[in-house]
């Protein structure tokens, strides 16, 4: 019984490991770490970019905040842009864009479009 019990506890040791994990990776800000210590930050644009974080859409306050504390931590050294949207509103989309141009001029970091499913107008 005695090694039953271990192996029981072992078993409960490994699960709790892996829900920390799992709540660690869906609270912490995307990032990705490679060799050399450089550190790309992924920040999901992901539906109509607009002035309003509703269902469905990115909010443009909302993605100039992360640009922006992507771009003001010293441990990034590169942003990447995962974008699955149809484009959206013209002052929210001018907003994110102007942040980017800012982000590239003031922080001298780059910033990557990935474009997955669609990647349209703004």
């Amino acid at each position: 019984m005695k090694g039953r019990e271990i192996f029981i506890f072992l078993g409960i040791i490994v699960i709790i490991l892996i829900a920390s994990v799992l709540a660690i990776s869906i609270f912490l800000p995307s990032a990705a770490t490679f060799s050399g210590g450089k550190t790309i930050a992924v920040i999901t644009v992901k539906g109509e970019i607009a002035d309003n974080s509703s269902s469905g859409t990115a909010d443009s306050a909302e993605l100039v905040e992360s640009l922006e504390n992507a771009a003001s931590d010293p441990a990034i050294s590169a942003i990447l842009l995962e974008i699955d949207s149809p484009g959206g509103y013209p002052v929210a989309t001018k907003r994110v864009v102007r942040k980017i141009e800012a982000i590239r001029a003031e922080y001298k970091k780059p910033v990557v479009a990935y474009i997955g499913e669609m990647g349209a107008s703004g």
